[in-house]
């Protein structure tokens, strides 16, 4: 039996597992040449690899993606600002000129004037991992999805809260998990909108 069709479809595998992890990642916005990486070396490991591939898929598809605005919609938000912040889907932008505030969650933004600020917070909420002892596949794959869940809620829990004189939205979240950030957009909003 030729060696070249047994290493052949490991070789396939290795090169379009690598190549399909790397372009989920890139797209989700995570680093494409070391998830590319992971699944190549996957691929090559018949059985256990395809497990390992499927569970960095997994992993890849559930973390978060980063969102990039197109420029006019940044331009337009970000208008006569004299600060202004944007992460993820969510933004803040003032205009102290027109004492003016804006606000972004997704695709709702709103404008408002200060005297419209009811009080604003921030808060970073980390930790509650889960560490997987077990060598066992299903205990690994749940503790991975745990995580990523856990993750995700520290990330909704976490960034900059202002509070509107808003019935529709009286709440809104900026992502930033920078407390260095949180420290200065605290301080701006104290002189910009108390007159501190």
């Amino acid at each position: 039996m030729d060696l070249a069709y047994i290493f052949l479809p490991s070789i396939v595998f290795a090169l379009f597992g690598g190549g399909l992890l790397a372009l989920i990642a890139k797209l989700k916005g995570r680093s494409w040449l070391a998830w590319g990486a992971i699944g190549t070396v996957c691929g090559l490991i018949p059985i256990i690899g395809f497990i390992g591939w499927i569970i960095a898929v997994i992993i890849v598809l559930a973390g978060s993606s980063k969102h990039v605005l197109p420029a006019e919609v940044v331009n337009a938000f970000t208008q006569g600002a004299k600060y202004s912040h944007m992460e993820g889907h969510t933004g803040i932008a003032l205009v102290p000129d027109e004492r003016v505030i804006r606000l972004k969650n997704g695709p709702f933004i709103k404008q408002y004037t200060f005297a419209d600020v009811r009080s604003w917070r921030v808060n970073s909420q980390s930790g509650g991992g889960i560490i997987n002892t077990s060598t066992n596949l299903a205990s690994s794959v749940a503790a991975a999805s745990a995580n990523s869940r856990i993750r995700r809620e520290n990330q909704q829990a976490s960034g900059l809260f202002v509070q509107m004189r808003d019935i529709d939205m009286p709440e809104w979240r900026i992502d930033m998990p920078s407390q260095q950030q949180q420290a200065r957009w605290m301080e701006i909003m104290r002189q910009l909108i108390n007159d501190d």
